[in-house]
């Protein structure tokens, strides 16, 4: 990898996630505003102000995407914030009603330990690194591209994807009126990059909803402090594997970038991306750089 080789990891590694999390953030903020500008008024007229993390605003969403049919760009708006809501509400006994509406609502069904290894059986770790090290850059075009506008949040869900896609994962397929659901997986011929298009389901290309169906999906799922890791760091080179795939996520859990693990080179390992459209990320800069922030990471590990 290129950049432990010149000695300029840090401040490379630092300027791509600072540009990916401006990204991101940018995005988060255009759509917390749509989701504003469709429900305040309502919430107005019952005395009551929208404040975008509060949990009396994701309640009160939740109950206007369950109560009458949206239209799909308008339940794609809500469901994606429902899905970014199901990681912010914690998980004390005040809050337990809200968080199993939630999932409800998501379609978050726990999968059995048989089911996860059926969904993750014959996965060709070859294949999926083999695709990513071949359209990081050059993006496929049979698939919708999120960087092709402003303010679309980034490709690097996407991208992951397609990488698990190629390396032998199956889409999970349900009715296309649940293309927001957690449980599913799609990404159909003729799919865009247009809001509440049921071709492409939000876990396909949407990062939080990618968390939420993948992280009950893989073998193994966990969360770190980066700290955490690079004080381990040996057992984790040697216990990943090329073809896992980590999140990097701010303190409160949500995540901002995904990334896959595509070759290891002396006592590293290398990720590749979107977004940024790289395959030489130093994971172990990238490490370093997240614990400045006091940010996380989540492991996906997707076993034998």
């Amino acid at each position: 990898m290129e950049e432990r080789v010149t000695g300029n990891r840090r401040p490379r590694t630092e300027q791509r996630l600072d540009a990916v999390a401006s990204w991101e953030q940018l995005y988060r903020t255009r759509r917390l505003q749509e989701v504003e500008r469709v429900v305040a008024l309502a919430m107005e007229r019952e005395g009551r102000i929208f404040r975008r993390d509060h949990l009396e605003s994701v309640a009160f969403v939740l109950e206007q995407a369950s109560q009458w049919e949206q239209p799909p760009h308008i339940q794609e708006l809500f469901d994606e914030y429902l899905h970014r809501a199901l990681l912010m509400v914690g998980d004390s006994p005040t809050v337990a009603p809200l968080k199993t509406a939630l999932t409800q609502h998501l379609g978050c069904a726990p999968a059995t330990d048989s089911e996860v290894n059926a969904l993750v059986a014959g996965y060709n770790r070859e294949a999926a690194v083999a695709y990513a090290n071949r359209y990081y850059k050059n993006h496929n075009p049979r698939y919708p591209d999120f960087n092709s506008r402003p303010g679309r949040g980034g490709n690097c869900a996407n991208f992951i994807s397609q990488c698990l896609y190629a390396g032998g994962m199956p889409w999970v397929l349900g009715p296309p009126e649940r293309f927001t659901w957690t449980r599913y997986w799609w990404c159909k011929p003729g799919a865009t990059d247009r809001d509440g298009d049921q071709r492409i389901t939000l876990s396909w290309k949407v990062t939080v909803a990618f968390r939420n169906h993948w992280s009950g999906r893989v073998a193994r799922f966990s969360t770190h402090s980066a700290a955490a890791m690079l004080n381990d760091w040996s057992r984790w080179f040697n216990r990943l594997r090329l073809g896992d795939f980590i999140q990097l996520a701010y303190a409160n859990g949500a995540p901002y970038h995904t990334l896959i693990l595509v070759a290891k080179v002396g006592n590293d390992i290398a990720l590749a991306s979107q977004s940024d459209d790289a395959n030489d990320q130093s994971m172990r800069g990238i490490l370093e750089s997240v614990q400045k922030k006091g940010e996380r990471v989540l492991v996906y590990e997707m076993g034998d």
